[in-house]
């Protein structure tokens, strides 16, 4: 039996997205990134609709898969974690080409508050190093 509601999207493939583990002090999150950018004509053309996929535009849609809260602009993120997400809201913006999806990535670090050297490293016993 087919599903007649079923509603064809054009190659969403062509919107890349990362999973990112992210530490900050004693919290761990975890977000899922879509770059909002694509060289599938089709995409493209739906994202200008929508007035993104310009160097202008939003850049990405962060997404924290705990809450299921979602931003493509960075200064919305507000709550007590609000400012730190937007810092790395912004860094993923500057980033997301040449990351690694699963990266572990510490704020701390990101801020300068942190040496480098002593981020925390992924809990994920399936990442590959």
């Amino acid at each position: 039996m087919s599903n007649t509601n079923v509603v064809s999207f054009p190659n969403l493939r062509s919107l890349p997205s990362k999973l990112f583990e992210v530490f900050d002090r004693a919290t761990q999150m975890y977000f899922l990134v879509i770059k909002l950018n694509s060289d599938d004509p089709a995409v493209h053309w739906v994202l200008k609709q929508n007035g993104l996929g310009d160097p202008g535009a939003y850049q990405i849609l962060l997404i924290d898969l705990c809450s299921g809260r979602a931003e493509m602009d960075a200064f919305k993120w507000v709550n007590s974690l609000g400012t730190r997400v937007r810092d790395l809201h912004l860094y993923l913006e500057r980033h997301f080409d040449e990351l690694e999806s699963l990266s572990a990535l510490d704020i701390e670090v990101i801020l300068g508050e942190k040496d480098p050297l002593q981020a925390k490293s992924s809990r994920n016993p399936h990442r590959q190093a």
